[in-house]
């Protein structure tokens, strides 16, 4: 076992410490707020779209520290962030769109996120989709705990469900850690790789299942976390291949470690709050959600995938993060398409 376990670390948070926490909880002011509408109105006044935004067309000077303390948080620290306030009341989805992308590059770089390049991905019930492969954002059901391809995921709130869609979001670390103390003897399978399945988002002229990715690896006693278990069971459905009783036995640890009271910290978003989270070091889930029967009511968040320009130190940076997320049009930035 390696000497570095237990982790000992601010990402091993517990979640009855965060609910009497409130650092991750932060509030833009009035001043902030207007810096965004400030700096939306001169984007649209030049005729700029999404892929002309950077931090010099976005300025946002009385927002810098605070971003920087951001990445910092979800880099080094517990991982991730709720900001609430920022100004939506308004604003068109495009214009939304606009807004959360000028804060977004004074944290990372925005990549896309599926086939249809996406950058910033409607979160909404699109009710039956043909394909068998459909992503669970795009419909109304529960979502299990998971990672998402990319360094940091954020999800902003423009209009909540009726009922339902609760956000929950748990240490993988602390995971890892429960894992140690009570199951040790499946750490060395979930230390294993496992195929994912590209959902075929992938390229012509790559494969449909991409290379084999472990759980958990450490790097300089820095633990990260790469898990979804639809891809992985996805890809050995593709294969024909059946899961060894001890791999779901590992994931079912996982999962239901994920869930436990002393793990999973709930959210409720409100219009206006931005969730962000280290795909690194936190899992995340949704609970299924009834929506408003008028469209123009429904829920929508509005979700980015960014890459980090200073990111957590991983054991195989090629196989973890580039080979990981770098297929098809995922994970490519605005210039590369």
């Amino acid at each position: 076992m390696p000497k570095t376990l237990p982790v000992i670390h601010p990402s091993a948070w517990l979640a009855p410490v965060m609910e009497v926490d409130s650092a991750w909880r932060i509030t833009l002011t009035p001043p902030q707020r207007s810096e965004i509408l400030v700096a939306l109105a001169n984007v649209k006044n030049s005729g700029r779209g999404l892929v002309d935004i950077n931090v010099d067309t976005f300025r946002l000077p009385g927002l810098t520290r605070l971003l920087q303390e951001v990445g910092t948080e979800l880099r080094n620290g517990r991982g991730f962030v709720l900001l609430r306030g920022f100004p939506v009341d308004g604003l068109s989805v495009e214009d939304a769109e606009l807004a959360y992308c000028g804060l977004c590059v004074h944290l990372g770089t925005p990549v896309s996120q599926n086939a249809a390049r996406e950058y910033f991905a409607h979160i909404t019930d699109k009710g039956t989709l043909p394909n068998g492969f459909a992503r669970g954002y795009a419909t109304n059901r529960d979502a299990k705990f998971h990672i998402d391809l990319t360094d940091v995921v954020g999800l902003l709130c423009l209009r909540q469900a009726r009922e339902g869609g609760i956000s929950r979001i748990a240490s993988s670390i602390s995971v890892l850690n429960a894992l140690i103390t009570e199951r040790a003897d499946l750490l060395p399978v979930l230390l294993e790789g496992f195929p994912w399945d590209r959902r075929d988002e992938n390229a012509p002229e790559e494969a449909p299942i991409g290379p084999r990715i472990p759980v958990f690896s450490e790097k300089d006693g820095l633990w990260a976390c790469r898990y979804n278990r639809n891809f992985i069971e996805s890809a050995y459905r593709r294969q024909n291949s059946a899961i060894p009783s001890i791999v779901s036995e590992a994931f079912d640890f996982m999962d239901a470690a994920a869930g436990r009271p002393e793990h999973m910290l709930e959210m409720d978003f409100q219009p206006g709050d931005i969730q962000l989270l280290s795909n690194d070091t936190v899992l995340h889930a949704r609970t299924e959600f009834l929506d408003h029967p008028e469209p123009e009511r429904k829920r929508m968040l509005l979700r980015a995938w960014l890459q980090m320009e200073t990111p957590r130190p991983l054991a195989d940076p090629d196989i973890l993060r580039d080979a990981f997320v770098r297929y098809g049009y995922l994970g490519r930035t605005m210039k590369e398409l």
